[in-house]
């Protein structure tokens, strides 16, 4: 009865004895064959530089990894125009950069006429101011100014003329706030009747500047 019991545990032990056995030997192949797992080129493409550095160094991973050589740029000379290098010189007419330095501004008839409306243009401002001081002599030759007027008072007539040197009207267009002031000025007004040097005055420079005119009547220091 003995005998049969120690028989049946000698199996058992030598049984888990193979069975641990085995066990150790398929995880030893399994470790093996994971330690010697190949990687491509084309898979190592899609893993991060900082991993790749941890990949262990064997024979098996050098050979998928080959150095890789950065490649070389070389950079090409800078091309300098063409037209930087020409010498433009001898496309240079001098004779023709001559006749612009010496462009005359304008022919010698044109400078004649050119003085000619100048002279033409003052005889006018002057003709005009003649006249004008003619005007205001007259006025202030029928004017008897009232005693006591403040030095500075002034008042504005507005006279109109007719081409012959006739007053047709005459109006106060600014008074001075001098009430016997103001009345002498149109006193004086309504005695000027004509000046008859006014129908000299061509009828262009009439109707501009004579046929309705302003006339300054001022109280001045005697």
């Amino acid at each position: 009865m003995m005998g049969g019991k120690n028989s049946e545990l000698v199996g058992a032990v030598a049984g888990s004895v193979i069975f641990h056995a085995v066990l150790i030997v398929l995880l030893a192949t399994v470790f093996t064959e994971s330690s010697e797992m190949v990687v491509s080129e084309e898979d190592l493409d899609f893993v991060p530089a900082e991993l790749v550095k941890e990949l262990p160094n064997t024979p098996q991973m050098q050979q998928v990894m080959p150095k890789r050589e950065r490649p070389q740029f070389e950079l090409e000379p800078v091309k300098t125009s063409s037209l930087l290098n020409e010498d433009f010189s001898s496309n240079i007419d001098l004779d023709e950069l001559k006749e612009l330095e010496m462009v005359d501004v304008g022919s010698e008839s044109g400078m004649e006429g050119a003085d000619s409306m100048v002279k033409v243009a003052m005889q006018e401002r002057d003709f005009i101011r003649n006249y004008q001081a003619l005007i205001q002599r007259t006025f202030e030759s029928r004017w008897r100014q009232p005693p006591g007027t403040r030095v500075g008072t002034v008042a504005y007539l507005s006279v109109r003329f007719a081409p012959n040197g006739d007053v047709l009207s005459f109006q106060m267009s600014q008074k001075s706030g001098n009430i016997r002031f103001d009345q002498s000025v149109m006193r004086a007004a309504a005695l000027v009747k004509r000046i008859p040097r006014l129908r000299d005055i061509p009828p262009s420079l009439f109707k501009k500047h004579f046929a309705s005119m302003r006339v300054r009547m001022i109280k001045e220091a005697n």
